[in-house]
């Protein structure tokens, strides 16, 4: 039972990830991005692929630079992104039907390839991990 209120939390989770929402595009950001992408790795639009214990999911992050902080977009809001070189990590609240629920990122770049975990850490399915890969769009 333990392992299905586990696979239902994160499914529920997941699905704020799905592919069908539209994320708008702010073009002073795009050009921002261009220009400083050959500075740092992340910067850019990132297509994710989610294994969750329900199948897998997807979806859109966006890194940029606002006012020399780093940040995530998403189809839910932006966040600060601590990291630099390859290795990348943030934490995020997300509302789910669930109540909210927080969970942090840790991320590696290999050039146009991110690979890392995503780890609740908080609610019933605290300290459980999913990973995720993303390609550069």
């Amino acid at each position: 039972m333990k392992f299905f209120m586990t696979t239902l939390i994160i499914g529920l989770f997941m699905s704020g990830f799905g592919s069908t929402q539209v994320q708008e595009t702010n073009p002073e950001i795009e050009h921002q991005n261009k220009v400083q992408e050959s500075s740092n790795p992340i910067i850019g639009t990132w297509e994710m692929a989610i294994n969750a214990p329900g199948g897998k999911d997807t979806g859109i992050l966006t890194f940029y630079d606002d006012s020399g902080k780093l940040k995530v977009k998403n189809d839910k809001g932006s966040y600060h992104v601590s990291g630099s070189g390859s290795n990348y990590n943030w934490q995020m609240t997300k509302e789910t039907p669930m109540g909210a629920m927080d969970f942090k990122v840790n991320t590696t770049i290999d050039g146009n390839k991110m690979s890392g975990t995503m780890e609740m850490i908080s609610g019933m399915a605290a300290g459980r991990k999913v990973d995720f890969t993303a390609s550069r769009k």
